[in-house]
């Protein structure tokens, strides 16, 4: 999963260097930040090939999740959002804490 991670990260970095149109954007300078972003997680996701964490996993779909939804893809970053909860329960995340883990998945999410 992760390598497909990756080589769909690496596709999202080359077209958002190749003009996409964020004329919808929230995020300023968006030319350069968007391509920096794919970029990192890219090189997160490889880094995950071999050494996988969970709680990583999940930081790089919400990280994605955040970007794509403020240039515009509001389904996308839901779904990407959804899918790091859904990593993050699954991996049992929650049993420790749940009230300030919540709440700041939460705030994460209306700030988004």
């Amino acid at each position: 999963m992760v390598f497909f991670a990756f080589i769909s990260l690496v596709l999202a970095t080359v077209i958002s260097i190749n003009g996409e149109d964020y004329s919808r954007t929230l995020i300023p300078y968006a030319e350069s930040v968007v391509p920096a972003v794919h970029f990192l997680c890219a090189l997160v996701c490889l880094f995950l090939f071999f050494f996988p964490l969970s709680i990583v996993q999940a930081a790089v779909c919400i990280i994605e999740g955040v970007c794509t939804t403020m240039i515009g893809l509001e389904m996308l970053g839901l779904l990407l959002f959804s899918t790091a909860l859904l990593i993050l329960f699954c991996n049992q995340f929650f049993l420790t804490n749940k009230e300030g883990k919540i709440a700041a998945i939460l705030i994460v999410w209306l700030l988004s």
